[in-house]
């Protein structure tokens, strides 16, 4: 979701969407070219841009803080100083917010961007349920029971996912959360340890 007017300072006026994987919701993106009632603007590329990390940082600049990049499928073939560049200077130098959408947490790629993130939206993957032991016990060592029945949870039905928040300013009750979007037909839900 992209917020809307009332949100003004979080508003998004550019969002780069790189993909390693066409498909239809990408094709409608391309043909839209923007979103949220024309107010944000879309740029879908194949891959990632070829002069890489100066046409991002470049975007970046230019949206002032309101550029959101999305890897998308991306880790084949990715290059690693570019994707740890986005992870620190381009999320903090830059401005710019990233998400990056993987099927493995804990590839040695990813060490960098992992430990940059801020929040980690989890799914349910049968095939990666010891990569959520492994991220319980990292972020949770003395409480992974609580971490993996919050995932459980959350992640039960279809297309359920957990919020793991692990912003610094965040407080410590609500690091877990589910149903976090306003069109969630839910309210939202956040886990306590017992």
């Amino acid at each position: 979701m992209i917020p809307d007017d009332n949100e003004g300072e979080y508003q998004i006026d550019l969002v780069l969407y790189c993909y390693g994987e066409l498909n239809k919701n990408i094709i409608r993106m391309q043909r839209m070219g923007f979103v949220n009632k024309n107010k944000t603007r879309v740029i879908v590329h194949n891959g990632l841009p070829v002069s890489g990390e100066e046409f991002i940082r470049t975007k970046a600049i230019q949206s002032n803080g309101k550029m959101l990049l999305v890897l998308d499928d991306l880790m084949v073939g990715m290059n690693q100083n570019l994707l740890d560049t986005i992870f620190t200077k381009g999320s903090h130098n830059w401005k710019m917010s990233v998400i990056l959408i993987t099927q493995h947490l804990f590839s040695k790629e990813l060490k960098i961007a992992r430990n940059n993130s801020h929040y980690l939206l989890l799914m349910r993957n049968p095939a990666g349920a010891l990569q959520i032991r492994t991220l319980a016990s990292h972020l949770f060592p003395s409480r992974t029971k609580y971490f993996l029945e919050a995932y459980s949870d959350a992640t039960k039905d279809n297309f359920g996912y957990l919020l793991v928040d692990i912003h610094p300013s965040t407080p410590e009750l609500l690091r877990l959360r589910t149903h976090i979007y306003r069109d969630d037909e839910n309210k939202t839900i956040v886990y306590i340890p017992k």
